[in-house]
């Protein structure tokens, strides 16, 4: 069934950094760079859908693209930062459409030290879904991120319960 509430997507974080970037999907997509106003602006890609698209037998059966129900329409922008080359937002906006309850999402990056190390995660994600013919907006911030740590014993097996048998009559 169709979901109650607020919609976040499934990792969707990950998935939109797989959808634009993922080897196998790099000739279904063109890329545009837009031009910057100072240095120190991010880099801004334009994305969508290759003029070939229709022609290429793999872009509409791979799982990155076809997942998105119909991905005409799919658009993208990524912004890079000029300094790390790191992606500092990444979104998605398709058509609504059947098949297709997440017209809009976008994630926001940004460095955070763990443990001592640098890593870009997710501060921001913002999404829109349609549920029941209703626009919901979502927007999700993420901060205060910490190092987790455990340890594990791993024991011998336990034998299986046994099933009661039916027993004929």
């Amino acid at each position: 069934g169709a979901p109650k509430g607020p919609v976040q997507p499934s990792a969707g974080f990950i998935h939109l950094q797989f959808l634009f970037f993922r080897h196998l999907d790099r000739a279904c997509l063109s890329f545009t760079l837009i031009p910057q106003s100072s240095v120190s602006t991010p880099n801004e890609l334009h994305v969508a859908l290759s003029p070939e698209f229709d022609s290429l037998p793999n872009c509409k059966s791979e799982i990155s693209l076809s997942e998105l129900g119909d991905p005409t329409g799919l658009t993208g922008i990524v912004r890079v930062d000029p300094a790390t080359h790191q992606a500092t937002h990444i979104e998605r906006t398709e058509p609504a459409s059947v098949g297709n309850n997440l017209p809009f999402v976008s994630t926001d990056y940004a460095p955070v030290k763990i443990g001592g190390k640098t890593f870009w995660l997710p501060t921001e994600t913002d999404s829109v879904a349609i549920i029941n013919k209703a626009k919901v907006h979502t927007v999700v911030h993420y901060s205060d991120y910490h190092l987790f740590t455990a340890n594990s014993t791993i024991l011998p097996g336990t034998p299986e319960p046994e099933v009661p048998q039916a027993s004929d009559q």
